[in-house]
């Protein structure tokens, strides 16, 4: 079996092109919707499987997926009055684990339980660089996001 070598170049990051006598042939029954289908974003690793991802969503952040979609493979399995549980069935990618933390407690990641505990291991190493180890940040923020006096901090130093 032949695989495809193929290159995906962000536009963005292109700083300059030249034309070659280089060619590239593209095979003929080489489908790009079909090659990206499981993927997040534009990363392609074969060596990621496709999982089905279960993420459980507040409230709020739920109507922003139902409106703005993850990925086509996108379904809400489970909704209430407080949070909603979507489906996925792709491969979680670095760029997928990246949307997720952007939510950060928004968003809860139920399935597979090793993308659970890399989420969880992420978190924690964000709290150790914040200084949270314990529970509570050196901005005086508990882990739950109550405030140990903050506002008096800054409006006492003018950053208010």
């Amino acid at each position: 079996m032949q695989t495809l070598n193929i290159r995906i170049y962000g536009l963005d990051r292109i700083q300059s092109l030249e034309t070659t006598e280089r060619h590239f042939l593209l095979p003929a029954d080489f489908d790009a919707r079909e090659f990206f289908a499981s993927c997040f974003g534009i990363i392609v690793d074969l060596q990621c499987p496709v999982e089905r991802v279960l993420v459980r969503a507040t409230s709020e952040q739920s109507n922003y997926l139902r409106t703005l979609p993850l990925h086509a493979t996108q379904q809400e399995i489970k909704r209430n009055e407080k949070e909603s549980v979507f489906a996925y069935r792709l491969r979680p990618t670095f760029d997928f684990m990246q949307e997720l933390r952007k939510y950060a407690d928004a968003v809860e990641v139920l399935e597979p339980q090793w993308l659970r505990e890399r989420i969880l291991t992420d978190a924690l190493s964000v709290c150790r660089l914040y200084g949270a180890a314990d529970g509570t940040a050196a901005s005086g923020v508990t882990a739950d996001g109550e405030s140990v006096g903050m506002h008096d901090r800054y409006s006492e130093g003018g950053r208010l």
